[in-house]
Formats: C-alpha cells, structure tokens, sequence
C-alpha cells in the first residue's frame, strides 16, 4: 500500500517509541522509519499531556520526547474555540465507546488538514471513528 504524504500521531506510538521496553517499541520503530522523508507528522496536545502522564516523569522522558518530536518535524496542531462544537458532537457520537478528548482532538485536527492516516496503536477506536473528509481513517501500523 502506497506510504501517506500526511500522518497524525497517537499517544500510543509516542510512548512506545520512548519506552524501549514497550513490546511495541520495534514495531512503531520500523513504522516511524517508513515514514521519515515520506510524511509529515501532525499530533495535538492532548497526546502530549497523556503521553506525559503514561510515562515517567524525570528529566530523561522528558528529553526524549521532546528529542523524537523534533527528530520526526512533528508540527502541533491547536483547537480553535469554534472547535468545541465538533468536539462536543464527535464526544456525544462515541460516547459508547467512550471517545477520549485526544482521540476527538486528533479527529478533528485530521478533518482540518484532511489527514486521512493515523498512527495509533489504538486500532478499535478508530476504526469505528468516521471523518467528514474520508469514509475511514487509515490505521498504521497495518
């Protein structure tokens, strides 16, 4: 399958990556390294707040985090106030599942800039997840 020009990055993946010990870790590697030069990469703060909460908190998480989003360009991308209403719409539509804010916060970052691809090692959600620009969100890694 063709490599996407644009990707949103899930917490999952980010604490993988920084936690070696992660089982993860080798396969967000290998997944990070297809990208690199391919793709630009796009998260939002809610993935860094619950990335931060997930790992441990020293001087050395916190250098490798911000390291490997900077490494990896990564550009963050901010919620306006208008925002909010689709917020409040995609958490009300997911409630069952329940839609956790950075999830709502990394949908509708992918609706404005019309990224259609995810890397998440939260496979349930979005795959249930429905976007107004695409029928489905692409899921990496596959």
């Amino acid at each position: 399958m063709k490599e996407p020009r644009a990707i949103m990055l899930d917490t999952g993946p980010l604490v993988a990556l920084i936690n070696h010990d992660d089982s993860r870790h080798d396969l967000c590697e290998r997944t990070l390294q297809k990208l690199k030069g391919v793709a630009s990469v796009y998260t939002v703060t809610s993935v860094f707040a619950e990335a931060f909460s997930l790992l441990p908190s020293n001087s050395r998480i916190v250098d490798s985090l911000f390291g490997l989003l900077s490494a990896i360009d990564c550009k963050l991308v901010t919620l306006e106030p208008m925002d909010l209403v689709r917020a409040y719409e995609l958490m009300r539509k997911y409630a069952d599942l329940p839609m956790d804010f950075a999830d709502c916060e990394i949908h509708i970052a992918a609706e404005k800039l019309s990224v259609d691809t995810i890397f998440t090692l939260d496979r349930r959600d979005f795959a249930i997840y429905r976007p107004k620009h695409v029928g489905n969100f692409r899921i990496i890694p596959e």
